[in-house]
């Protein structure tokens, strides 16, 4: 039986996939991440002694706390974190700390500098200086039972002119699997007892690479935990509800198809084409190519961004695609009027039967939910290995912003069907600094609303206990 809100006896271990206690009962972690000490003013956002006692009564069993190696590095992890830390603790609350950044601020984008454990070219925020910074997170808790692991570093990914690689050499200054395996070792020569959370490829998107060749730890072999983030931008299947509110589209559609109907019905009567429907035509024709080129674009890559988070490129190539496939579109209705007219008539026959049946069955069935959440959950479980893994599966970052209805959203009927047992929520906290104007700001995600302190109990009761 897991331990939920029953006691806990640390440290943990992992077995077949699991976590336990020292007692040997399976433990689900069931955390929220605090984050604040991560950025530009190195404190923990809405921190009062209050805090612990809410987490505790909301029935989480931790909290995963983001820093930066600048934090460590200038010596004010203690004040960042110490007291909250010894509150949580004397609740019985497991605490992971986690290096999520090397220079104090926000990420992850492509161009940041936080895609690598370490800068390139910079003496200061070298691989030794990250090791350096874990093993002072772990000397400083290491008689703190409660404080149960170390996650390595935050969403790995490329970054401009560096790429990461999983398993392919021995640098440990690109080849993730290398300093995983080294940062490891160094930590558990601090502390063996320390479980160590390790995260995937492409922004923690990506785990198929660690569950084909998993780190291994010399010193220490069961304390592994692999970690992956899910977002509603995270996979192809979110991103088409999330970016494009596909489903607005399809009484669009809807009325292009009938136009597609009624061309297949005027060529037939007459053997040419309207020039009107042939412009709806196109089109839909255009949203076609685009869906095409999108699987194909997604299938070709690991996930949605791991070179670069920006969907816009995914657009520009989505509509270059487009493009070319609408020009010979138009080239062929030209030609339509030319002596050979009525090769080009069969062909705009054939196309606006295709694109009728598209518009009419493919097009509504794609873009209902139980279609695009059965894709999304074959996507999470394809890249994650949720439940395929020989090592215990955390979903360390997951969210959504707290004013959307869970009951209409692919994401959150995804997250309820996979039944993940180890998760951390982002975030707890309400307001993010923002670094640019040196002020707090709303973050709509966060489940603790500042500054009355009241959780946003219809997000709470919905997370994945």
């Amino acid at each position: 039986m897991a331990h939920v809100g029953a006691q806990i006896a640390p440290p943990l271990h992992a077995f077949h996939g699991a976590l336990f206690d020292s007692r040997h009962s399976r433990v689900n972690l069931r955390c929220v991440n605090w984050y604040g000490a991560n950025e530009g003013h190195m404190a923990l956002i809405g921190y009062k002694p209050l805090v612990a006692k809410l987490v505790k009564e909301a029935g989480f069993n931790c909290v995963q706390f983001p820093v930066s190696v600048e934090l460590v590095k200038s010596n004010r992890l203690g004040s960042a974190l110490d007291e909250a830390i010894q509150e949580l603790s004397d609740r019985q609350i497991m605490v992971v700390v986690g290096i999520h950044v090397l220079k104090a601020g926000w990420c992850c984008s492509y161009s940041d500098g936080n895609g690598i454990w370490n800068l390139a070219g910079d003496s200061e925020y070298t691989t030794a200086a990250w090791v350096d910074a874990l093993q002072r997170v772990v000397q400083r808790y290491k008689n703190n039972p409660w404080v149960i692991g170390v996650d390595l570093f935050n969403e790995i990914h490329n970054t401009p002119g560096r790429a990461v690689s999983w398993g392919a050499n021995d640098n440990v200054d690109l080849d993730w699997k290398a300093a995983s395996e080294h940062a490891a070792e160094k930590v558990h020569m601090v502390n063996n007892e320390s479980l160590v959370f390790v995260q995937g490829m492409c922004y923690a998107l990506d785990l198929r690479p660690l569950h084909k060749a998993p780190p291994l730890f010399r010193l220490s072999s069961s304390k592994l935990v692999l970690v992956g983030h899910f977002y509603p931008w995270s996979f192809f299947w979110s991103i088409i509800q999330h970016e494009f509110s596909v489903d607005r589209w399809a009484p669009f559609i809807a009325i292009l198809a009938i136009s597609c109907a009624i061309s297949m019905w005027k060529m037939q009567k007459t053997g040419e084409a309207h020039p009107g429907l042939i412009c709806m035509q196109i089109v839909v024709l255009g949203v076609v190519i685009s869906t095409i080129g999108a699987s194909l674009l997604y299938s070709i890559s690991a996930s949605i961004g791991c070179a670069n988070p920006d969907v816009a490129v995914i657009v520009a190539a989505l509509c270059l695609i487009s493009g070319v496939g609408i020009f010979f579109y138009i080239l062929m209705c030209a030609y339509s009027q030319t002596p050979a007219k009525a090769h080009a008539a069969a062909f705009l026959y054939s196309t606006s039967a295709i694109t009728g049946v598209w518009a009419c069955i493919v097009f509504p069935l794609t873009v209902s939910q139980p279609f695009r959440t059965a894709m999304l959950q074959q996507d999470v479980q394809r890249y994650l290995g949720t439940h395929q893994s020989k090592h215990p599966f955390f979903l360390g970052e997951f969210g959504m912003a707290i004013n959307i209805d869970e009951d209409r959203s692919d994401y959150w009927a995804v997250l309820k069907r996979l039944h993940i047992r180890n998760w951390a929520y982002w975030p707890l906290n309400s307001l993010k600094y923002n670094e640019k104007s040196k002020t707090f700001t709303d973050e709509t995600y966060g489940l603790l609303r500042l500054p009355d302190y009241k959780w946003a109990t219809t997000r709470l009761q919905r997370l994945p206990w």
